[in-house]
């Protein structure tokens, strides 16, 4: 991979897990990364802590249900037309780990200069099925591309090569062509962590029997806890995106996450502080949607 593509793996992490692993001063994320680049560190070493470290990156999480194909349904790899840099594949369990290479297709200023480049950036993607789930963490690409412009450019627009929802379809395999894993209901996991107050609600949005309700919090009030009558308002239909704080999930976990319980998506639009944060917030929902 060429130093400038490591370098934009890198920056996609915490500059606090960068200096845990190699150490650096109180300086900035493009310092540190630069003195990690220029150290000639072997490129599966940085690949290999960027697959361990994946879920400290900010995350668009999918929860698919793959209960009635089974895991032998899916497909080997698991991603159609890719191939991983990290694969277990055992019958009881697949992990991958992918760094996919995404091509953003812009539409360069000032005018009447216009022109249209390509800029890639490698995007971090894990893959982690059991009997049951098949979940996606797939990295929140946020660039700046006007960043990675020459002085004086401005991006106008830009397209990408591939994004979140194409990662579902990818999945799809079995008998007959587009057969695949369906995204998961995690309306009674979300539920449960919320009536046993392992998490409150800031902002919450449900269907009602004739439309549909948004109900958003001011300050640090808290839905169930400071708004009771909606709190149960809520829970009698399905959510759509609602945004928690968490309160006693056990283990380490983030401050804040969002869900769209109906899609079956998480949103930790945060840095974690270590890798088990986000998953220990899916393993709970998962166990409590049982």
């Amino acid at each position: 991979m060429e130093k400038r593509l490591l370098s934009r793996l890198l920056s996609i992490y915490p500059v606090s897990t960068l200096r845990g692993k190699w150490g650096g001063g109180a300086v900035g994320k493009a310092v540190t990364v630069e003195d990690i680049i220029q150290r000639a560190i072997p490129e599966e070493d940085i690949i290999g802590f960027c697959s361990e470290n994946h879920t400290v990156t900010k995350q668009h999480v999918f929860l698919l249900d793959i209960t009635e194909r089974g895991i032998a349904s899916l497909n080997d790899p698991i991603l159609a037309g890719y191939s991983p840099f990290f694969n277990e594949r055992l019958p009881t369990e697949i992990r991958e780990f992918y760094l996919l290479g995404v091509i953003y297709t812009v539409l360069v200023g000032p005018s009447p200069d216009y022109r249209e480049i390509d800029l890639t950036f490698p995007w971090p993607i894990t893959f982690h099925a059991d009997a049951s789930s098949l979940i996606i963490y797939a990295t929140i690409l946020e660039k700046n591309l006007n960043a990675y412009l020459s002085p004086g450019e401005t991006a106008i627009r830009s397209r990408r090569n591939i994004d979140e929802d194409d990662l579902v379809l990818l999945t799809y395999s079995g008998p007959g062509g587009n057969i695949g894993p369906t995204k998961m209901d995690i309306n009674r996991g979300i539920k449960h962590l919320w009536a046993t107050d392992q998490i409150d609600a800031v902002y919450s949005k449900w269907k009602e029997a004739k439309g549909t309700h948004t109900q958003a919090m001011d300050g640090d009030f808290l839905l169930k806890r400071d708004d009771y009558p909606y709190y149960k308002e809520a829970i009698r239909g399905p959510l759509f995106k609602t945004l928690f704080r968490v309160l006693n999930i056990e283990g380490n976990t983030p401050g804040i996450f969002a869900a769209d319980p109906s899609k079956g998506e998480l949103f930790f639009n945060r840095y974690s502080k270590n890798p088990e944060e986000v998953r220990n917030v899916v393993r709970a929902i998962l166990r409590a949607n049982r």
